[in-house]
């Protein structure tokens, strides 16, 4: 039993390190970041769920786990809230560069041209 419950603490720390590759990617469209930011929030959940089921028998491997799920799980919920900032983005400006200045809750952003849709572009140039 305490081999099994070692591998749990390995498994938790693998999988919160695997969660946090969606930070280091650009996808090509909104849609597809938000998949993946979704699928990789489950793994840090799964993987706080293991460390503490592992925490007992694989101390260490086990912490590492539930810490770095814990902060992977966090960025990642902040990264959702970013790309709904995008979705809300409106009377976007070109800028010429790959980028476009918006209105988002009244505030200007700057946002990569890939994440904005046509319909959210100013229109009237």
């Amino acid at each position: 039993m305490m081999k099994n419950k070692k591998n749990l603490g390995i498994a938790s720390l693998v999988l919160s390190i695997v969660s946090l590759i969606p930070l280091l990617l650009s996808p090509a469209d909104l849609t597809t970041a938000e998949i993946i930011v979704v699928v990789a929030l489950l793994l840090a959940i799964v993987s706080v769920v293991l460390g503490f089921i592992a925490k007992k028998d694989a101390k260490g491997l086990s912490i590492a786990g539930i810490i770095i799920g814990i902060i992977s799980a966090i960025l990642l919920c902040f990264a959702l809230v970013g790309f709904s900032a995008y979705k809300n983005a409106q009377d976007c400006v070109d800028n010429g560069d790959g980028t476009a200045t918006c209105k988002v809750m009244g505030q200007d952003m700057v946002i990569p041209d890939v994440y904005l849709t046509d319909d959210q572009m100013e229109k009237g140039e």
